[in-house]
């Protein structure tokens, strides 16, 4: 249905892009954008993406540092621009190209030549481990590498990384003060949230520890929540999951999710921070997929789509039912 909806706004985009849309054919656009708050969404979020095309980055520099140095080394720094040709295009053409870049950009591709390595607010990376794994580094994380031993052990400090581990026959333990993940080769995430270690497993299995518990064991589709030594475990589905690992892409993707949900979930990537003014709105709810970086072209699908009062004061963005205000 997803794909559906966005090739029909891509045509309706190309059509405008064409020259201006007659009378019927504007009655015709408006009846489709009206029969269904999704078609609003992806139209608007498309639009949002053209318009903005030449001021599109898709990831931003991330940096390896050495442990006990504020920064030694320098990552290597690319990004996915438009070119002429590209932007040049009838627009059903550039919403392809969007999602080609989106998934074939470079990602801040670093060197292991030190044991730490971090991203800033809306950063990520990529880092190859010497062994043959392959750590992915989400928005404002760090971490702490030693793969030389008996155990490969990375500590995750903060942020999220998804990994893709090697099998060498050594175990492949993450470590956090919350608990610590064990493996041999498979392909999860891990995120600390809070007081909490969140584990999502893709493929293979995984060992969830926790100190107060019973070791759990995951399997694709799964997930586990570490806190207060305790581990909870949930099946939400391999769908689930790889929209939860959208990040990877540089996108958020969202399933009825609740605005308060969504704004936390921006706010992971962005210096404005989005707030949600009240009870009512924070409780709408949320479908679609996302640029994780702009939150600017969000807040205006909320305007638009949803019609919403959005308010820019002090470096955040107000969000708040038109009955209420801000």
């Amino acid at each position: 249905m997803s794909d559906s909806i966005e090739t029909c706004a891509a045509a309706w985009l190309a059509r405008q892009d064409k020259g201006a849309l007659t009378a019927a054919e504007e009655a015709e656009l408006d009846a489709w954008l009206d029969a269904d708050t999704r078609r609003r969404v992806a139209y608007l979020r498309l639009k949002a993406a053209w318009g903005r095309a030449d001021r599109l980055a898709a990831l931003r520099p991330a940096e390896p540092v050495r442990a006990g140095s504020r920064r030694t080394g320098q990552a290597i720094r690319r990004q996915a621009s438009w070119p002429p040709a590209v932007r040049k295009r009838p627009v059903i053409a550039a919403v392809v190209a969007v999602a080609a870049l989106l998934a074939v950009a470079p990602m801040g591709v670093m060197l292991l030549s030190q044991d730490v390595y971090e991203t800033s607010l809306g950063g990520r990376a990529v880092t190859p481990l010497s062994d043959g794994s392959r750590i992915e580094l989400n928005s404002d994380t760090q971490v702490k590498a030693d793969i030389g031993g008996d155990e490969r052990t990375v500590w995750l400090t903060r942020g999220e990384a998804y990994f893709d581990v090697a099998h060498d026959g050594r175990p492949f333990v993450v470590r956090s003060e919350e608990g610590r993940v064990v493996v041999e080769g498979t392909k999860f995430s891990v995120r600390r949230d809070g007081k909490s270690l969140l584990v999502r497993v893709s493929e293979g299995r995984v060992r969830v520890e926790g100190a107060k518990t019973t070791a759990r064991r995951l399997g694709p589709g799964q997930e586990a929540r570490v806190a207060r030594g305790k581990v909870e475990v949930s099946t939400p589905g391999l769908t689930a999951i790889a929209q939860e690992m959208s990040w990877r892409d540089g996108r958020l993707q969202f399933s009825q999710a609740s605005l308060a949900e969504v704004a936390a979930a921006f706010n992971r990537y962005n210096r404005t921070r989005l707030i949600v003014a009240d009870p009512e709105t924070a409780a709408l709810q949320i479908g679609g997929s996302f640029e994780a970086a702009d939150v600017e072209a969000f807040a205006d699908v909320l305007h638009t789509a949803y019609g919403l009062e959005v308010k820019r004061r002090d470096g955040a963005i107000i969000i708040s039912h038109p009955r209420t205000g801000s």
